[in-house]
C-alpha cells in the first residue's frame, strides 16, 4: 500500500441486494451497477478533500462516462431519481446530482494506525445535530418555510445545512416568510400534478438565488390576478342578487322609492 493519506471508494459486500439498486436493475437492465457506481466514483473524484451539497457535470462528461447518448443519459439519471438513489436535475448544458448520505461511500486510509483518535462519524453527527439546532433556534422562520414546503408538496425534507441555507439566504436578503410561502404556493399549483416538474419542489430550486426573485414576481402577479377575479366575482354576485330582488318585486322603475329600497337592501 502506498504511503500517505488517499481517498478510496467504500463498497458494501451486500450492495447487490439493496432494494433501490434492484429496482434500478428492473428499470434499466444489467448495466445498473456500472451506471450508479461509476457516477459515485465521478462525484468522489470531484470532491477532493470536501464533499459537496450537489455535483454538476456537463452533458458530455456523463455521456462519455456511461458511453450512451444524451437522451439515454437523462433516462438513466431519471430512473435513479425515481427509485430514490439520488436527486437529479437536467440543466441546459449540464446535469446536477444530489446524493443522500454520500459521505458513507467515501473513506480514507493511512499507512499508520493512530490510537486515541476521536470517532469521526460520531463527531460529524454531533456537529450536524448542533448545526440543525442552531439553525432552527436562530431563524425559526426558515424552519416554518421548510415545514410549509413539506406540507404542501408532500415531501419530507430534513433540517440540513443544504436545505436550510437557501431559505436563510433569502430571509437574510430581507424577504419575509410570506414571500417564501407565496413561491411555494405558486409552484405547487403549477408543478405538483406534473410527474417531471414536481421533483423540483425542493429548497435548492424554489429558493435558489438566481430564480427566487422571478418566482416571487410571478407569484405576486398571480395573486393580483386572483384578487381582481375575486372582486369581479363579488360585483357579479351583487348584480345578480339585485336583479333577482328587482324581478321578485315586480320590476319597479329605476329612480322610484321601491327600486332604491331593493338596491339598499342587498
Amino acid at each position: 500500500m502506498a504511503s500517505g493519506k488517499k481517498n478510496y471508494f467504500r463498497h458494501s459486500f451486500s450492495a447487490h441486494n439493496d432494494i433501490k439498486l434492484l429496482e434500478l436493475r428492473d428499470e434499466i437492465g444489467v448495466g445498473f451497477y456500472f451506471y450508479y457506481f461509476s457516477l459515485l466514483e465521478l462525484c468522489g473524484e470531484a470532491s477532493s478533500e470536501n464533499l459537496k451539497d450537489f455535483y454538476e457535470f456537463h452533458h458530455s462528461t456523463i455521456r462519455k462516462l456511461w458511453g450512451v447518448s444524451l437522451s439515454k443519459s437523462e433516462k438513466i439519471a431519471s430512473k435513479m431519481h425515481c427509485v430514490g438513489l439520488l436527486e437529479f436535475q437536467k440543466m441546459e448544458k449540464s446535469f446536477i446530482f444530489t446524493i443522500p448520505n454520500f459521505a458513507k461511500f467515501m473513506g480514507k486510509y493511512t499507512n499508520k494506525i493512530t490510537s486515541n483518535v476521536p470517532n469521526k462519524r460520531k463527531e460529524k453527527k454531533r456537529k450536524e445535530k448542533e448545526s440543525k439546532e442552531k439553525e432552527s433556534k436562530e431563524n425559526p422562520a426558515a424552519l416554518d418555510a421548510l415545514n410549509y414546503l413539506n406540507s404542501n408538496a408532500n415531501r419530507q425534507f430534513k433540517i440540513t445545512q443544504g436545505n436550510i441555507k437557501h431559505i436563510n439566504a433569502r430571509l437574510d436578503e430581507g424577504h419575509k416568510l410570506e414571500d417564501l410561502k407565496a413561491v411555494v404556493d405558486l409552484k405547487c399549483h403549477q408543478w405538483l400534478d406534473d410527474a417531471k416538474m414536481k421533483t423540483y419542489l425542493r429548497p435548492q430550486t424554489l429558493f435558489n438565488s438566481e430564480k427566487f426573485d422571478g418566482y416571487l414576481q410571478e407569484a405576486q402577479e398571480q395573486l393580483e390576478i386572483l384578487k381582481q377575479e375575486k372582486e369581479e366575482q363579488q360585483e357579479y354576485e351583487l348584480f345578480r342578487k339585485q336583479k333577482e330582488a328587482w324581478i321578485k318585486a315586480g320590476r319597479p322603475k329605476q329612480g322610484t322609492t321601491e327600486y332604491q329600497k331593493i338596491i339598499d337592501s342587498i
